[in-house]
């Protein structure tokens, strides 16, 4: 009971639940499994990646383990950034690592194969076959062919197929006969596929708020919460992964930035999510830590914006690069009106980086070459009329479609994703196709690929 309850708490839950179950068995004593060797494992393997070994997320690598010890499907739920794609990669390297490496493991360890696949980027009969209206022919669908070769298969390898994406009422109700005692996979042409016990089924959920009772009474939850996460291994992780050698951060440069993110971030981000501030697109922690990291490791790696100097001009550098980036990695998807509250957040924090006063921190911009902020509106280029040019084609700049500019550059030139978000009119199009025209004179090709309701796979295949 405890096995399978577990891993579906929250942290908050697990004493309630102990409780619980010691109130209905209080002569019972539960043991614990010796999984040393097996957390030394888990822990080696994710060294082998950069990755850090977090005891939280180590523990939900054994329940997942667990789980898929004793269910055909699990579901690994949790948001965007809580780690559960790295849970099983994990897990995987963990089993093969210990099937090819030691003579005596036990036959629950096996050399584990992947076959990964969105279930919602693709129609239902792409996703599990369908009949041909004009030549009646059957065609197997990508789930359907993934795991008729995964029955057709003889060894003893563990074979899990994962379907990455939302689970709603339409595709998930197909599975239920796979994930029941009958693990068969019933086609619409009447063929049965029966799978194999050495395969698996896992499910990377964000929620589970469509799926049937049905569904989720077959299956395995393995529950993974950013908090339990945090971003700190991710930033440990950033740290070394990124700045392996003293170039371009010194080891006293190091241990300063790790300084200010320890106290920091946990300020700004909770000032993000208090009242009465508001972000038009929800985010996550976990992304808006990673976009200031995007934004630090591109202007810490550039020639044209690196700290440079005596120990201490870098580390006033480093003070105000590190609130600049502080400043839009985790204040930009802010509201108007949010920014301004954010604003005296960050003054507070940084009070060495010597924001001009005026406008709030999002009106400037650190000049690398006079060592002090400047605002946008003096990098603003001159408007000159080219009589020939379409009046659609004509933009006026200004400070706030510069800054836009400015952003996607230093991200794409650093190969990173940026997504512009805003209101029908605002000048999305035209500050991203202008930033493209302009890069195009360099070095990058740009392709526009149009989105609406009404896209399909095949449409986008065939449009790339």
């Amino acid at each position: 009971m405890k096995d399978a309850n577990v891993p579906k708490f929250l942290k908050d839950d697990l004493p309630l639940f102990s409780a619980i179950v010691q109130d209905l068995f209080p002569t019972s004593v539960i043991r614990e499994a010796d999984y040393a060797q097996f957390l030394r494992n888990i822990s080696n393997r994710l060294k082998e990646k950069s990755l850090q070994p977090h005891a939280p997320f180590m523990a939900k690598v054994i329940q997942l383990f667990e789980t898929f010890n004793v269910r055909f499907g699990v579901m690994l739920v949790g948001f965007t950034g809580s780690g559960k794609t790295t849970c099983y990669q994990t897990l995987q390297a963990v089993m093969t690592h210990e099937k090819l490496n030691n003579p005596r493991a036990s036959r629950e360890y096996q050399v584990v194969k992947t076959e990964v696949l969105n279930p919602k980027a693709i129609s239902m009969g792409e996703l599990y076959g369908e009949v041909d209206f004009m030549t009646q022919e059957w065609t197997d669908g990508l789930a359907s062919k993934v795991m008729r070769n995964g029955a057709a298969g003889t060894g003893e390898e563990r074979e899990w197929t994962v379907f990455d994406g939302p689970v709603d009422a339409l595709w998930i109700e197909n599975m239920n006969t796979v994930l029941d005692d009958n693990m068969t996979l019933c086609l619409a042409n009447g063929q049965r596929i029966k799978l194999r016990p050495q395969m698996r089924m896992l499910f990377e959920v964000n929620d589970l708020r469509v799926a049937s009772p049905a569904t989720v009474s077959r299956c395995g939850m393995v529950y993974l919460t950013q908090e339990e996460l945090g971003w700190e291994p991710y930033v440990k992780t950033w740290m070394q992964t990124k700045f392996p050698d003293d170039t371009p951060l010194s080891p006293a440069n190091k241990e300063y930035m790790n300084e200010q993110f320890e106290g920091t971030i946990n300020i700004g981000l909770d000032k993000v999510r208090s009242y009465p501030l508001t972000e038009p697109i929800k985010t996550d922690n976990m992304q808006l830590v990673r976009s200031m990291c995007n934004i630090l490791e591109i202007m810490l790696h550039d020639p044209k914006t690196a700290i440079k100097g005596d120990d201490t001009a870098q580390k006033k550098d480093l003070c105000a690069i590190f609130a600049f980036a502080f400043t839009f990695g985790l204040g930009s998807g802010l509201s108007d009106k949010s920014k301004d509250y954010f604003d005296s957040t960050v003054r507070e924090q940084f009070k060495a980086a010597q924001y001009p006063a005026g406008f709030t921190v999002f009106d400037y911009y650190f000049n690398q070459k006079e060592h002090c902020f400047k605002p946008w509106s003096e990098k603003v280029r001159e408007f000159e009329f080219v009589k020939e040019k379409p009046f659609f084609d004509i933009m006026v700049e200004t400070d706030i479609t510069f800054k836009h500019g400015y952003f996607l550059e230093l991200l794409l030139g650093g190969g990173k994703p940026i997504f512009f978000t805003g209101n029908t009119g605002v000048g999305k199009s035209v500050v991203i196709q202008n930033t493209l025209n302009r890069l195009a004179e360099k070095d990058l090709v740009p392709i526009n690929l149009n989105f609406s309701a009404q896209t399909d796979s095949k449409r986008t295949q065939n449009s790339i």
